[in-house]
């Protein structure tokens, strides 16, 4: 039988997202002649994570952080509804409106790829709530993997070896 078109389908239990994020780079400035100091909060199963704050101002930052939810008993609806938000954030303006970036992941997305997981990823950075949506603030790099309990589980780690592959939000238009 031919399955191309049929989605990895998700399985009522228990799951575990594990989201590595690597860096960021090419952050806009806010204020002239004042570096941010980015944060990066990821929310899931209703729960909020943060990084942790680099130790000094600056437009680029290697976190190399794990963060990791873990879920039970998740019924089907609650896995087609269930969505990663990423968002990245000066430490000093954390006002929705003046974000670097806000980015959802739904599971089917990730859980659909090879491995259930996106690898050392790159994401242009857009806010939607912000005057200019279309505007580009800077990218970040990370992994994330969701994974059910009958699930192998996947090391997320930095590979500079590979290429690594770009999403840009749907308000950046390209021409």
């Amino acid at each position: 039988p031919d399955n191309s078109n049929e989605l990895s389908l998700m399985k009522k239990g228990d799951y575990s997202v594990h989201v590595f994020i690597e860096e960021v780079k090419n952050l806009s400035l806010r204020k002239p002649d004042t570096q941010p100091l980015p944060i990066i909060k990821v929310t899931c199963f209703n729960k909020s994570k943060r990084t942790s704050k680099p130790p000094q101002e600056c437009e680029a930052y290697t976190f190399n952080e794990h963060i990791y939810f873990d879920k039970t008993d998740l019924s089907v609806d609650d896995l087609d509804s269930s969505k990663i938000l990423i968002e990245v954030y000066d430490y000093h303006d954390s006002e929705k409106e003046y974000y670097f970036g806000i980015q959802e992941f739904d599971f089917e997305y990730i859980y659909s790829k090879e491995n259930h997981y996106l690898k050392n990823t790159w994401i242009a950075l857009a806010n939607p709530a912000a005057k200019d949506i279309t505007k580009v603030n800077g990218y970040l790099k990370l992994s994330i993997n969701i994974c059910s309990t009958e699930d192998e589980k996947v090391e997320l780690n930095p590979d500079p070896t590979i290429d690594s592959s770009y999403i840009l939000p749907s308000q950046i238009k390209t021409t």
